[in-house]
């Protein structure tokens, strides 16, 4: 984490590092829930690496919130991407894999349609939730690089486009132990894997001698991939 993030009360995002513009929820949030004083640090960032740090100047007490910058732009370094997919499960489960994932600092989130899925994509307001959750575990996880959250899509057509360039594995009971090498990691419904979907051409992963439900395999999938970037 870079210095000044983690002494910092809070972040929150912008374009603008110079003048800020909140929007109302990230303002009430700061003033009203987390009731900021004056002095207090907020780190800003533009969601691509870069961030600011700055000091509240007016908080709950004294009106709308002020913000005065405290030093200069800093950009951090990207680190090594590692992605995650997993099968859709039902929205508490998908929307807590999607904050853990996000407070560990996978790069991509892919939720998954999947043959023995029981859960199918809703769209709209749905999507927008998970997005939501996204935003706000990478608030409070101080990441500047906001990841990349896609809508849900189908197996077939994620596995044949890692397939073409590498670096992927399929999370399966019994599969060799995750080595360096592998960046992304699709994990299945609880039903497993059908026959058509291991043939896809992407190499097994073990992660354990356990049988996890789909949200602990994802974030499994998570620590061990970071482990090795």
């Amino acid at each position: 984490m870079p210095d000044g993030l983690r002494a910092a009360a809070a972040l929150v995002y912008s374009s603008d590092l110079d003048a800020p513009q909140l929007s109302a929820e990230d303002s009430h949030h700061l003033s009203r829930v987390l009731r900021l004083g004056e002095g207090e640090t907020v780190a800003v960032s533009d969601g691509d690496g870069a961030f600011r740090l700055f000091a509240v100047a007016r908080g709950s007490r004294g009106g709308d919130l002020v913000l005065e910058a405290r030093g200069e732009v800093q950009v951090a370094e990207r680190a090594g991407e590692v992605a995650v997919g997993f099968a859709l499960v039902k929205h508490d489960r998908s929307e807590w894999a999607v904050a853990k994932l996000v407070e560990l600092g996978v790069s991509r989130i892919t939720p998954l349609v999947c043959e023995r899925g029981v859960v199918r994509p809703e769209g709209g307001r749905r999507e927008e939730r998970l997005e939501r959750i996204a935003r706000e575990s990478a608030m409070q996880s101080r990441r500047v690089f906001l990841p990349v959250l896609d809508p849900p899509r189908r197996f077939g057509e994620v596995a044949a486009e890692l397939a073409a360039v590498g670096g992927a594995a399929l999370a399966e009971p019994g599969g060799p132990p995750l080595a360096g090498g592998v960046s992304t990691v699709l994990v299945g419904p609880e039903g497993g894997w059908t026959d058509g979907e291991l043939g896809c051409g992407l190499p097994l992963v073990g992660l354990g001698d356990t049988v996890l439900r789909t949200e602990t395999a994802a974030v499994a999938a998570a620590v061990l991939l970071l482990h090795h970037r």
